[in-house]
Parts: structure tokens; sequence; C-alpha cells
């Protein structure tokens, strides 16, 4: 075989070479054009680059002041955590103590003829002992005073309930109370009342054994729970509603269901007085009857304080 193109062979590379060099011709006299499109390109890309970095730059900003404000949240938060700890803290505290400050209240009160029911919170009753401990014994009459004056068609509905058998007496004894007949009232409900805590309890509330009420027998038979427990001190102690004309002192000037039942005084007729009878009225069909369960549900609510 010989080492030679054929003719036709030739004539394609000469064709080919030919094509080459017109390209190349062709190529370099637009090597400027394409050379200032590639820099229109480059400039373009750079301005491209500027825009994008102008406008992310309120973006960076933005990411920085985030970033300092969950600073200070994590800050705020770590405050309100450890404010919260102390809340809860002082709620336990609050709740363990506040059997003894109830009984404590209710000791006070009764001490001054007030037998304070189910719609007294803690604070109420402890602002009025403490008003009372501090000589402020006006004022926490006037808010007594007003205080059952208001809830008045609420306790009457409530006794009416409860002891229908006595609603007629009951009755009478309130129209009294407000057409102002305090002498015609007070010695009623204060009958009513001891008729009432011997009929549920089968104990007296004014005879003494071992100089304490007849009744205090039966509040150690109930077993309660703290709060129920609390708010029986006034059927444990002598009080002056209830204290003989031994245990009286010569200057006392209270309500006391001896001297105005055995007509040994004649000044009793007063609001206050008659007031004070209703509140131990309300006082009785509150306590003797009180609902354990909602008492103890309640405080396993208030309990949860203390996780």
């Amino acid at each position: 075989m010989s080492g030679k193109l054929p003719e036709a062979g030739m004539d394609a590379l000469e064709a080919v070479s030919e094509l080459v060099s017109t390209a190349a011709e062709r190529l370099e006299s637009h090597s400027e054009t394409i050379a200032a499109a590639f820099s229109s390109m480059n400039k373009q890309t750079e301005e491209l680059a500027y825009r994008l970095s102008s406008a992310l730059a309120p973006l960076q900003e933005f990411s920085n002041r985030l970033a300092s404000t969950l600073q200070v949240n994590q800050e705020a938060v770590a405050r309100w955590a450890q404010q919260g700890a102390e809340l809860a803290r002082n709620i336990q505290r609050f709740l363990r103590e506040l059997p003894e400050h109830m009984r404590a209240a209710c000791k006070e009160l009764a001490d001054e003829g007030w037998y304070i029911d189910g719609d007294f919170g803690a604070g109420a009753c402890g602002d009025l002992a403490r008003a009372i401990r501090a000589g402020n014994r006006e004022w926490a009459n006037e808010q007594l005073v007003e205080d059952y004056t208001l809830r008045l068609p609420a306790i009457k509905a409530a006794l009416f309930e409860r002891y229908p058998h006595r609603a007629k007496i009951l009755r009478a004894a309130f129209a009294a109370h407000e057409r102002g007949e305090y002498e015609l009232s007070a010695p009623v409900f204060l009958a009513q009342a001891d008729g009432i805590c011997l009929e549920v309890t089968r104990h007296s509330m004014f005879i003494k054994n071992n100089g304490k009420p007849e009744v205090a027998k039966y509040t150690e038979s109930l077993n309660p729970e703290e709060f129920h427990d609390a708010v029986l001190t006034p059927l444990r102690g002598v009080h002056a509603i209830g204290l003989s004309q031994k245990e009286r002192p010569k200057d006392f000037s209270g309500l006391n269901r001896h001297q105005v039942l055995h007509g040994e005084t004649v000044n009793y007729d007063t609001k206050l007085n008659s007031c004070k009878a209703i509140s131990l009225l309300s006082y009785l069909e509150w306590v003797l009857h009180f609902d354990r369960k909602e008492a103890i549900d309640a405080r396993e609510a208030l309990r949860k304080f203390e996780c």
C-alpha cells in the first residue's frame, strides 16, 4: 500500500486548512469586540456584587441587633424565673401559715362578738383582727356591720333553707332587725343560735365543762382538715358572748347571751349587737355543715404551688 494520500484526500485537507485560516482571520478581526463584551460583563458582575452587598447590609445589621436582643431577653427570662421561684416559695409559706393565721383571727374576732363565716377570706379576717388589735375597734365594727347588712338577703335565704322548721321565728326576728327593733331581734337570734348548735351537735355552746363549752367535744370528734380545724376555733373556747357572770369583768360592755336572755341588761338594743348575733347564726349555718370534700379539693389545688 502506498504512503501517499489519494488525490481526493489532499483536496479535503486543503479545504479544511482554508476554512481554519478564514475562521482565524474572522476571530482576529472581532477580538476587540469580544474583549469589550467580557470587560462589560466583569463590570456588571462587580456592580451586581456591590448591590448585593448593599442590600445585605441592613439584614446583617438586623441580625446583629437580633442577637443582642436575644441576649438581653435571656437575661430577662433568667430574672423572671428567679422572681417566679421566689413567688412560689412565698405561696408555699403562706399555705403553711394560713391555718394558724385563720385560727388567730377567728379567735380575736370571736372575743369581740363577731363570728366569721365562709364569705370572708383569710386576708379580710386578718385585716379586721389587726385593726382591733391596733385599737381601731370602731372601724372594724363599721366594716362588719356594713358587710352583714349587705349580705342579709343571702344569709336569710341560707338559714331558711337549712332550718325550715325555724323559718317562721327567724323571719320575725329579721323583720324586727330591718325595722330597727333590735331589742326584739337580738334575743331571738341568740336563742335560735343556741338551739341550732344543740340540734346539730347535741352539745351546747354556752354550758361549760372544765372551762370549755360542751360543743368543743363535738369539734374534737370531727377529725377536720387544717382549714376547717382553724375555723372551728370559736367553738372551742369561751368568748365574750358566752362569759358567765363570774367570768365577765365589771366594766364589760359587749354582747353577752346570758345578760340579754336573762334580762340582766337593757342597753343591748343596737344595730351592732343585732349584727353580731346574726354573724353567729351565719357562722353556725356554715361551719356546722362544712363541705369537707370541697375544702380538701381546694387545699389540694393550692398545694400544686408547692411543686
